[in-house]
């Protein structure tokens, strides 16, 4: 009971009672005619289905007993037994097919069926006996005659004039099945029609019954709305006035009532809010004086700072222009100590290959002192020979004279080719000494060239790193003045932006005293 009297005092629990109601009673109405239409419907289809296979089915039945009739007349007119055995099979499969179609048709009959049925019954019992007394004769007959059978015209005359009447009548009686279907559709329409009329008139009385209730609905919902929201339009009057003394009236519980409190809320957060304002507003305006003043300072500072920043870029231009300077001075030292290097080894390879000559000469002079040592030998060995040739010679006597003489020119010629052996081989010795000496002075020379170049190399590594580096010094340099020429930039535009900023100030205060006026509207208490 307690969460339906909350869900009531709701606005929207109100609202949704109603069109719940509402939904309810169209929904009542939707699933009243959608029964009221299926019921006809199945109805009507139910008799029509009912009427066609009465229809079907007496068309059947209707077949089969004209199937019996002519099978029974011609039977009475054949000669033959085994066409009249013939048609008499026919006639008792005509009469069963007629019973199975008359079980199916008679099933479960109704009312107006059943008498049907019974009309039937009797015109078949009426017809039985006759008809078979007439096969049973005809039976007789041919058992009797055998192959000479012939027909028999009192029998002929028997079934048409008596049989056939019934016949007439049991066909009537079955066409009288079309008409049984015809007042079973009729009958299933009445009924569907009056179904229909008793859906129209439910539907009429949910729907008056919904207009009811949404009247109902609609006028309490109306009325417990526009007592609330006109308070809440004078809340809105008086704050849109400037009235903040009033209290706003309490509300109820739903919507209405929790939009009143808000406005309640509303009205005090705007009370301290303006109170607030007026506070800053007066702060504002004490604080506008002094930031101006401030802002004065700050500008003679900043004028000062702006020229102090000129002087440091003339400075920087001027530092930039020498590291430009230096940094070309470099690279031509650079290429100075490039060619000096180039120069120190053209003469390390100079060096080289006179070290290499020098070579080929010490190991030239030890192949002259060693033939010079073969000179010698054979100058020793002419020596002795002539010394022995001598020796002879003087054995011989006079005819070894003259031989005497040659070997003696000979020991002078040996004596002096082993002199000369002797001086071209310390001549040779000496110029080896003085080779090796020369050879060493080269090594000495070439050793002494190698560290010349290394130094020189490390000299032109030393400059290509100043050169490599002075560029990037000078850039840098370059963008120090660019950054001091953008600071000076900067400083001026604060300048210029503190003069706005005093501007500002200025229009700041101003715009705090029209904030005091304006906040001054709005009425707090009774010595505000």
């Amino acid at each position: 009971m307690r969460l339906w009297h909350r869900w009531f005092a709701s606005l929207v629990g109100r609202i949704w009672l109603g069109m719940g109601g509402l939904l309810a009673l169209m929904l009542v109405i939707a699933g009243i005619g959608l029964y009221q239409s299926q019921a006809v419907e199945t109805r009507l289809l139910s008799a029509q289905a009912e009427a066609q296979r009465l229809t079907a089915a007496g068309r059947r039945m209707h077949d089969r007993v004209t199937d019996a009739y002519l099978a029974t007349l011609l039977a009475t007119m054949v000669d033959d037994p085994e066409d009249l055995k013939f048609e008499l099979g026919s006639l008792d499969k005509a009469m069963a097919a007629y019973r199975t179609q008359f079980d199916e048709v008679f099933n479960q009959p109704t009312e107006a069926m059943a008498q049907r049925a019974d009309e039937l019954r009797r015109t078949e019992t009426e017809l039985a006996p006759m008809l078979a007394s007439s096969v049973s004769r005809l039976q007789r007959a041919a058992g009797d005659a055998g192959a000479d059978y012939q027909h028999d015209s009192a029998i002929q005359e028997l079934v048409v004039s008596s049989l056939k009447p019934l016949f007439d009548q049991w066909l009537r009686a079955i066409d009288a099945l079309d008409t049984a279907a015809a007042e079973a559709s009729e009958a299933a329409s009445a009924q569907a029609s009056a179904a229909a009329r008793w859906g129209r008139w439910a539907q009429a009385g949910v729907v008056v019954a919904g207009l009811v209730i949404g009247l109902a609905v609609a006028f309490g919902v109306a009325r417990s709305l526009t007592r609330p929201v006109r308070a809440a339009v004078a809340v809105a009057s008086r704050v849109a006035e400037g009235n903040l003394r009033e209290a706003v009236p309490p509300g109820g519980q739903d919507e209405i009532g929790q939009l009143l409190r808000s406005l309640g809320d509303m009205q005090g957060g705007l009370h301290r809010l303006v109170a607030s304002a007026r506070d800053a507003a007066e702060q504002i305006d004490v604080s506008a004086g002094e930031v101006s003043s401030g802002i004065s300072d700050l500008s003679h500072r900043t004028e000062l700072a702006a020229a102090e920043l000129q002087r440091t870029a003339a400075a920087t231009a001027q530092l930039a222009v020498g590291v430009q300077a230096l940094a070309d001075s470099a690279a031509s030292a650079g290429a100075v100590t490039h060619a000096a290097t180039q120069a120190a080894l053209a003469g390390d390879t100079a060096m080289g290959q006179a070290q290499a000559l020098m070579s080929a000469i010490g190991r030239s002079s030890e192949r002259i002192a060693s033939i010079v040592g073969v000179i010698d030998n054979i100058a020793f060995r002419t020596n002795i020979l002539a010394l022995n040739a001598a020796v002879e010679a003087a054995g011989a006597g006079e005819h070894g004279r003259g031989f005497a003489v040659v070997a003696g020119e000979v020991r002078l010629l040996s004596k002096g080719v082993a002199d000369a052996a002797r001086d071209v081989r310390r001549l040779v010795e000496s110029s080896a000494d003085e080779v090796k000496a020369g050879q060493a002075l080269v090594l000495q020379a070439g050793g002494a060239m190698q560290e010349t170049v290394a130094a020189v190399q490390r000299l032109t590594d030393f400059l290509g790193g100043i050169a490599t580096a002075m560029p990037g010094q000078a850039s840098q340099v370059a963008a120090v003045d660019g950054a001091v020429q953008a600071l000076e930039q900067v400083t001026q535009q604060n300048a210029a932006l503190v003069e706005q900023g005093a501007a500002s100030a200025v229009a700041l205060g101003d715009q705090a005293r029209r904030l005091k006026s304006l906040v001054a509207v709005f009425r707090l208490e009774a010595n505000s």
